[in-house]
């Protein structure tokens, strides 16, 4: 029999995240595109969302995030096979770093180019 010692550490705070999907003239996606962001570990890896992210029709988001941890995004919208990406991203939220911006103008073979290897 062994006997194990873990420390946890606190809780880290949540930020909330507001952010906005636009198409290329600037205009939010259409609701019957069914937009989507995706937030996932860096490089694009494991979904840290369990339920879509919800999307109003100006295109506005929020969602909460571990403050000081670094996670990858993206935005979709459109029919399978003709959708429509944002550029991916990583970055680190922090109460005055809270604000994301995604434009959708990337074909799918645009996105797989840019996405990490």
């Amino acid at each position: 029999m062994q006997e194990f010692d873990f420390q946890v550490g606190a809780r880290l705070p949540l930020v909330t995240i507001q952010g906005r999907l636009q198409t290329a003239d600037g205009k939010p996606p259409r609701p019957e595109d069914n937009p989507q962001v995706r937030f996932k570990e860096p490089g694009l890896y494991g979904q840290i969302e369990q339920q879509p992210i919800q999307i109003d029709a100006d295109g506005r988001f929020e969602f909460q995030l571990c403050e000081g941890v670094t996670y990858s995004a993206f935005a979709f919208a459109g029919r399978p096979r003709s959708q429509t990406y944002s550029a991916p991203i990583e970055f680190t939220p922090t109460s005055t770093n809270n604000s994301l911006i995604f434009t959708l103008d990337k074909s799918a073979d645009e996105f797989r180019n840019l996405r990490p290897n």
